[in-house]
């Protein structure tokens, strides 16, 4: 299932998980983690008027988030800053 497809889900297990990044309605940058494989979705959020990325992880069919936030930083500023562990998909 495309990203952009559970959008209102995603955007909504993000604030379970305690974050208050709002997501932007556009396609992520996907990367393999290199320690565990998995495919990881960085989508463009804003908190507090900040530019933030929201990662998710696809597990079991479908993009699951645990809550992880990377302040200040775009998905394309997360991927170059994570190089050593992110791997462009």
């Amino acid at each position: 299932m495309a990203f952009r497809d559970e959008f209102p889900s995603l955007s909504a297990e993000l604030s379970r998980h305690g974050a208050n990044a709002a997501l932007q309605p556009v396609e992520p940058l996907m990367a393999l983690d290199a320690a565990t494989g998995e495919l990881v979705a960085l989508a463009p959020a804003t908190e507090a008027d900040e530019s933030v990325t929201a990662v998710f992880a696809w597990r079991r069919n479908r993009w699951r988030s645990e809550g992880r936030i990377v302040a200040g930083l775009t998905p394309a500023q997360t991927l170059h800053h994570h190089r050593d562990r992110l791997i462009a998909a």
